[in-house]
């Protein structure tokens, strides 16, 4: 996905949940790409640690699409897979997922 686009990475980690109980702790990073034709794709991956100390892992393709830059309506499609553990948002089970989706550009 190489080209002009916007990147981020991302650390989060959260007290003990109880008392002698380890504490979650993850990192992440997301790559967009400028639109082109009204589609911006983005790739996500997502690592993180567990109370029980296992190690899980998430990795998506994700796009918006719009007719124009200036429409407010856009669309959206998203393609992924985790390995079991919590990870808020989703499943706790390992499985791939598909999620579609409809927004408003505000400006």
């Amino acid at each position: 996905m190489g080209g002009a686009g916007t990147g981020q990475a991302y650390v989060r980690w959260t007290e003990a949940l109880e008392p002698g109980s380890g504490r979650l702790i993850g990192a992440g990073a997301e790559y967009q790409k400028r639109a082109v034709h009204g589609l911006e794709p983005k790739l996500s991956v997502d690592v993180w640690r567990s109370a029980d100390r296992a190690t899980g892992v998430r990795g998506e393709l994700a796009a918006t699409w719009s007719r124009r830059s200036t429409d407010r309506a856009l669309f959206s499609l998203a393609v992924g897979a985790k390995t079991h553990g919590y990870l808020l948002g989703y499943p706790r089970a390992a499985r791939g997922y598909i999620t579609v989706g409809a927004g408003i550009r505000l400006r």
